[in-house]
């Protein structure tokens, strides 16, 4: 579905590839530079996890919820959204069933940042199977990790990750920065498909960005 490549290098095609939008990966049949959301009238149950360890900077925190807020804008109304945010440990913010409007989930996402000095990626993983048992529908379940580097134990966060499928839960990958093993985004994602990266937190790459997760909203 996504093409990926550098304008100075190609992929070997045997190998799969991260949908990284810093060498201008897009749709194959959309424009590059189209940005649009395109919302779904699908209801899902969406769980955003949101790494805030030491590498994310204030600065990037606040583009990180921007990006999210403006990512949530594009799922059905009649959805359930829950944010986990994880670094040494990790604490559910906003959770299902709760009945909160979209202006107070809006709200909610203004919630000052959890400090640690670890990026316990798997805590994360666990914390969104108590937020999507508290959905009171049978939605499709997405999983949207965001992440800086490694996690504290890779082999826990691919197990973990595994389980998380086996339960029917879509699990997608947002890789941020250069110090992102593809190996680890492919585990935790289970399929190359469900996997993203950017160079940074900038504005223009999670804008692209953004359009392409708005269009896994609708996927069977």
């Amino acid at each position: 579905m996504y093409c990926c490549e550098r304008p100075d290098q190609q992929h070997p095609q045997n190998k799969p590839t991260t949908n990284r939008i810093n060498c201008r990966c897009t749709p194959i049949e959309e424009a590059a530079d189209n940005t649009e959301l395109v919302p779904c009238n699908r209801p899902i149950n969406l769980v955003v996890a949101l790494d805030t360890s030491p590498a994310v900077l204030d600065a990037d925190f606040t583009v990180a919820k921007e990006f999210i807020q403006q990512l949530i804008t594009a799922i059905d109304r009649r959805s359930e959204f829950g944010l986990v945010l994880y670094s040494s440990y990790a604490s559910a913010r906003i959770r299902m069933g709760q009945g909160l409007s979209w202006d107070q989930i809006y709200a909610s996402l203004q919630l000052t940042r959890i400090r640690g000095t670890l990026r316990d990626t798997a805590s994360a993983i666990r914390a969104e199977a108590a937020v999507f048992a508290e959905a009171p529908n049978a939605f499709t379940k997405m999983l949207i990790i965001i992440t800086t580097g490694i996690s504290a134990d890779p082999s826990e966060t691919a197990e973990d990750a595994k389980k998380a499928r086996d339960a029917g839960i879509r699990v997608i990958s947002l890789g941020i920065g250069d110090n992102n093993e593809v190996e680890l985004l492919e585990m935790s994602g289970g399929n190359p498909e469900n996997v993203f990266s950017v160079g940074e937190f900038t504005t223009p790459g999670l804008a692209e960005l953004n359009r392409m997760l708005s269009l896994k909203f609708c996927e069977e």
